[in-house]
């Protein structure tokens, strides 16, 4: 599919999970990165075993250089976070969330460079053929040939792609200057730094406004846009204009994965750093060693509170109560630290923070979406959707209609079945192998469980069927309330960025942000001198 049949029908503007922006109110310049500026090994605890906390220990270790003492804590057995992948039955691994990355995000390139990881293209459509779905009929679907599905854009939304894309292009231009910005200052919150891109406002609004506004054609937003935003977000055109339009960005030819698994970076990072890998420990409280003793002078000291746990990757993310966690007996161990930097949601962490920590963490302030990923191989019934078995699309995107069950369908390999032995009525030559039309393996996002009888009426010949589910990214209307990156005087959180939108480059910029709040901290304090 070409570029410019791209541009008029939007139709690889779709799997996105793409970059980031965010943050923060300024303070001070960024200290400069060096190796002799902190001479008592400070101490630094990462609570999260995903990007946001491998990109962190990265920049923490380029920025205190290598004395300062690391830890990162994981409650998984395995590292990755939100980064998910698979084992299928072809022999290969499969992205289930946090599948891809925009060529424009500049710390995922520079981690994949710097580790020696083997990039590759997305192949987004790969000339296969999309459909959006209403719940009774496809209201649009591409063709085979590019210029066929030119008009067809072009009978049915004019010319509302090009005008978005011009929208998509300008907050691309503003955004793009975030990482020379976060070599010069660091914020507090994530309002300063959206206000320092001059992104802010659109985050105060709803993307459906702004197309409004802009004249986009409302079938072109309710189908094309929302198909969009469903398949990235789970969400509706509700979203706040900042992420919406940051959710459209990108070509298939602009978007990247990791050979092997997206995972591969938070390992290689962490691997790298030298820093010291707590898996399957969890933190269950945080406390101030002895607030009452904290001076300007003489900084408060946390103890981190943990106990061995045994979470497997379908229960990350997925505590269905925000009851803080409770330790029987003598298992738990405290550790002692100087800082500590929260580097998955706190909302969903059931982490108990103690006076006066409590005061500034609240839980409760963000709702998260969660996704459901069904993976399986199977046939798709042409006859759920009214069609013939050659006419249906490979790639489902749907409007917003409770009654339909998923969010996005999309075939991701071929599965070459063999027929059953011969039979007297189906005589064959020995020894040679009759297939029948291909069968797929499909990808599912929703927003509620499918279960078997919802699955049997979309597939027949079902052989094999993965299921997940987790807390994926915040609710992301728009809101003026964000959480601040500094909780307390060094007690730090790296996705309060999610509340502008969520990515893994989204992550690793609050990660950059969050590593200089952490060394202006401890510069200012007695645990890290300056060498002047």
């Amino acid at each position: 599919m070409s570029k410019h049949n791209i541009r008029v029908a939007s139709a690889t503007v779709l799997v996105c999970f793409f970059l980031c922006v965010g943050l923060i109110e300024c303070t001070t310049q960024i200290p400069p990165k060096h190796d002799e500026s902190c001479h008592s090994a400070p101490r630094v605890a990462v609570i999260g075993g995903g990007i946001a906390g491998a990109a962190t220990i990265r920049f923490l270790r380029t920025l205190l250089g290598d004395a300062a003492q690391l830890t990162l804590y994981e409650r998984r057995h395995e590292l990755g976070g939100r980064i998910r992948v698979i084992d299928t039955p072809n022999g290969g691994v499969l992205e289930t969330g946090a599948s891809v990355y925009h060529l424009s995000n500049r710390y995922l390139i520079d981690f994949v460079e710097e580790l020696g990881l083997q990039q590759r293209p997305d192949d987004g459509l790969n000339g296969e053929r999309l459909g959006i779905w209403d719940g009774e009929q496809f209201l649009f679907e591409t063709s085979q040939y590019d210029a066929v599905t030119m008009l067809r854009g072009l009978w049915r939304y004019g010319l509302s792609s090009l005008t978005v894309q011009d929208m998509v292009s300008e907050v691309l231009d503003k955004f793009l200057r975030v990482y020379d910005l976060l070599e010069e200052e660091h914020f507090e919150t994530p309002q300063a730094l959206l206000r320092a891109l001059d992104l802010y406002e659109l985050t105060q609004r709803s993307l459906q406004s702004l197309l409004t506004e802009e004249g986009i054609s409302p079938l072109y937003a309710a189908e094309l846009i929302t198909g969009v935003n469903r398949v990235n977000y789970g969400q509706d055109n509700s979203l706040n204009a900042l992420v919406g339009l940051v959710s459209i960005i990108g070509n298939t030819d602009e978007l990247a994965s990791v050979s092997g698994g997206n995972p591969q970076i938070v390992s290689g990072l962490l691997n790298r750093s030298g820093a010291s890998v707590e898996l399957e420990r969890t933190v269950h409280r945080i406390s101030l060693a002895d607030p009452t003793t904290a001076t300007a002078s003489q900084p408060p000291r946390y103890r981190v509170h943990s106990h061995e746990s045994s979470l497997s990757a379908a229960t990350f993310y997925t505590a269905d109560t925000d009851e803080p966690l409770r330790v029987e007996g003598n298992a738990e161990r405290v550790d002692h630290f100087d800082a500590v930097v929260m580097a998955a949601p706190v909302e969903l962490s059931r982490i108990a923070f103690d006076p006066p920590l409590n005061r500034h963490v609240d839980r409760t302030q963000r709702t998260y979406q969660v996704t459901y990923v069904t993976v399986l191989e199977a046939r798709l019934k042409s006859s759920y959707f009214g069609l013939e078995p050659d006419d249906l699309p490979q790639l489902i995107m749907t409007t917003e209609n409770e009654r339909i069950p998923f969010s996005s369908l999309m075939a991701w390999y071929r599965v070459s079945v063999r027929q059953p032995e011969e039979t007297e009525q189906h005589p064959q030559e020995a020894g040679q192998q009759r297939t029948e039309e291909p069968q797929r393996g499909y990808k599912v996002f929703s927003r509620a469980p499918l279960s078997d009888q919802l699955l049997a009426q979309l597939f027949d010949n079902i052989s094999w069927v993965h299921r997940s589910a987790f807390h994926a990214y915040p609710v992301l209307t728009p809101t003026p309330s964000m959480p601040t990156f500094r909780l307390h005087d060094g007690l730090f959180y790296v996705n309060a960025l999610e509340s502008a939108f969520s990515t893994m480059e989204t992550e690793a910029i609050g990660a950059r942000n969050v590593a200089s709040l952490v060394t202006d901290y401890l510069k200012c304090t007695s645990v890290c001198e300056s060498s002047d």
